[in-house]
């Protein structure tokens, strides 16, 4: 499992990077700005889910209003360029860009802001799984399904 920790974005928002971005908003039929590109932007660098109030911290008070960012990230997942990938320990979604590879599942680790991240063959067997159940439910006529999966480890006490 590979472990990873809020930290601040680790790559550089390039203006190739920023037009692929925009490029995204305009495919899901979102309008373009730039606090919606640099915000997706920031999403795309952090390595691990973020909540809205780690995004709010992370793009800074004068990017962008608390408010803001919850529309934009509400936004953004009807789109689907976002998905929630679980709760902190705090009750707060996670969220985490859609990059069109496998979805990656969190084990949250209760007390602690490490978040781990299911296995390869692990997040495959659960996906094909979830798949299964998805195409069950679409057959009975469910539709605009989502889904969250969380683990959660609960350290034991002495």
């Amino acid at each position: 499992m590979h472990a990873s920790t809020l930290a601040a974005p680790t790559v550089a928002h390039g203006v190739r990077a920023k037009s692929q971005y925009a490029d995204r908003l305009r495919q899901a039929s979102l309008r373009v700005t730039d606090q919606r590109v640099s915000l997706l932007a920031m999403l795309g660098t952090c390595a691990q889910p973020v909540t809205i109030e780690q995004i709010h911290e992370l793009m800074g008070d004068a990017a962008c209003d608390l408010v803001t960012i919850y529309r934009t990230v509400s936004a953004f997942e009807k789109a689907g360029i976002v998905y929630r990938s679980g709760f902190s320990d705090r009750g707060a979604a996670l969220y985490t860009v859609a990059s069109g590879q496998a979805r990656r599942y969190p084990v949250v680790r209760r007390d602690s802001a490490t978040v781990e991240h299911l296995d390869e063959a692990s997040a495959g067997e659960l996906q094909a799984a979830i798949d299964g159940v998805m195409q069950r439910l679409k057959s009975r006529g469910y539709g605009n399904l989502d889904y969250i999966v969380e683990f959660f480890v609960h350290e034991a006490r002495s």
